[in-house]
């Protein structure tokens, strides 16, 4: 059947960035099999700990995960969430246990009990928890903070320079798409994106809205698929 621009997918910085560096046969390409629509925004992640646990800031987190004899783990539900917490461990200089879950949901479940230690994580799933004051957000890992979390500083506010990470959500069509679809499409889902209960859900889910063009999508796509092989390396994260 041939592309004709009416199925879309959601994708993500997972599928289309950090699968292709994590997997040695995604099964796809994802810059040549997919048609950019736009992009929806940044979804800056954030390192959470437990209310009761001893460090307030980024400084005494680093301080308590590096002293002597200390076992620290931590949980990942996602390739975003995985990679930023090595990133996290590589430029603070100390080791903790890799825990996957299969989700982020069950990784929060794990650490409100107390078994892990600290998630690094995007807002949505943790949201009602920090409203309740069972989960503390400590930084953000983007270069600018979260419109979710505006009283919480960066990483880069807090003592790591240069660390800057963010997932990313998009809309993608199939490649050969025809391109008045679309257009037609780019102006439907930015009207849809930049209103009012657009921009307020995104928020509540600590999206930072960044909609755009197909093309200024296509060039993203490209730059974060080899921000990502960057990153896998620096994290030192083998191909599966």
């Amino acid at each position: 059947m041939a592309p004709d621009g009416n199925a879309v997918i959601f994708s993500t910085n997972s599928t289309h960035a950090a699968n292709p560096q994590l997997m040695r046969e995604p099964g796809y390409d994802p810059i040549r099999d997919f048609a950019p629509v736009t992009l929806i925004g940044l979804a800056p992640l954030a390192l959470f700990v437990r209310s009761d646990f001893p460090a307030q800031t980024l400084s005494e987190f680093l301080e308590y995960a590096k002293a002597e004899q200390r076992q620290m783990n931590f949980g990942t539900g996602n390739t975003g969430s995985l990679v930023a917490a090595h990133l996290l461990m590589r430029r603070g200089g100390f080791q903790a246990e890799q825990i996957s879950y299969r989700g982020t949901p069950e990784a929060i479940t794990d650490l409100l009990a107390g078994r892990l230690q600290f998630v690094v994580t995007d807002m949505g799933p943790t949201r009602g928890h920090v409203q309740a004051g069972t989960l503390r957000p400590i930084a953000v890992t983007s270069r600018t903070r979260s419109v979710a979390l505006p009283d919480v500083p960066t990483m880069q506010e807090s003592g790591l320079p240069d660390f800057d990470f963010a997932s990313w959500n998009a809309i993608h069509a199939r490649a050969g798409s025809p391109p008045e679809i679309i257009g037609t499409l780019n102006r439907a889902f930015v009207e849809a994106i930049l209103s009012p209960e657009g921009t307020a859900f995104f928020r509540n889910l600590g999206i930072n809205t960044a909609p755009g063009t197909p093309e200024q999508l296509g060039e993203f796509n490209a730059s974060e698929l080899q921000r990502w092989g960057e990153f896998v390396a620096l994290a030192q994260i083998p191909k599966t």
